[in-house]
């Protein structure tokens, strides 16, 4: 494929990360109520037609996970609980447990369950906004004048492949940072790219 031209690929392979404690929620934040399902029925809707394949990481949630799921009519194979036996080490952990799962020919999409409200169209744009000579593909939008970058992220296999090979105790902003010149925008006006459900008061204010 030839330097600056558009990705072939049509669909990416997501990762979803759903390991974390939801200390600060009180309770499982990818079951709270969001219409007539739930945060990650949510998320997995808006993600299910722009994904080859899913993955799921989950760590102690993964029998609650699992049984909510049963009963989703999500017409995917490729749908994929993977538990993170690694978790109480932080995020990161989570992140390269992920992207080790994903399919190694694609693009991967990296999900956070904190961000459940951002737009379906947001998602097909960053697809569309892929390229050959970029590695990171990440929304931004302006707040107070300045730009912010948010999720969900979007990594080709060379950096995905990259971030697998860190220390579990790395922190993917940092390695980001590290490699700016390789990281391409999509601007949008939705302030919901940078919304974390961190608390009720979060979720209520958001939803």
């Amino acid at each position: 494929m030839t330097i600056g031209r558009k990705y072939e690929a049509e669909k990416v392979s997501s990762v979803l990360l759903c390991a974390g404690r939801s200390s600060r929620m009180g309770q499982e934040k990818a079951l709270l109520q969001v219409g007539n399902g739930t945060v990650i029925t949510h998320i997995l809707n808006n993600l299910y037609p722009i994904s080859d394949s899913i993955i799921i990481v989950v760590s102690k949630n993964f029998e609650k996970i699992k049984q909510h799921l049963t009963g989703f009519n999500l017409v995917l194979d490729n749908l994929h609980l993977v538990v993170n036996e690694n978790a109480e080490k932080g995020m990161f952990t989570s992140i390269k447990k992920g992207l080790s799962h994903a399919r190694k020919d694609l693009p991967a999409l990296l999900h956070m369950i904190d961000q459940p409200f951002v737009p379906e169209e947001i998602y097909k744009k960053l697809i569309d906004n892929l390229d050959n000579e970029h590695q990171i593909f990440q929304p931004s939008t302006i707040v107070d004048g300045l730009p912010r970058a948010g999720h969900p992220i979007i990594f080709n296999p060379q950096f995905r492949d990259f971030v697998i090979s860190q220390p579990d105790d790395s922190n993917l902003r940092e390695l980001i940072r590290q490699h700016t010149s390789k990281r391409k925008f999509l601007e949008v006006e939705d302030i919901r790219i940078l919304q974390n459900l961190n608390t009720i008061e979060d979720f209520e204010k958001y939803k």
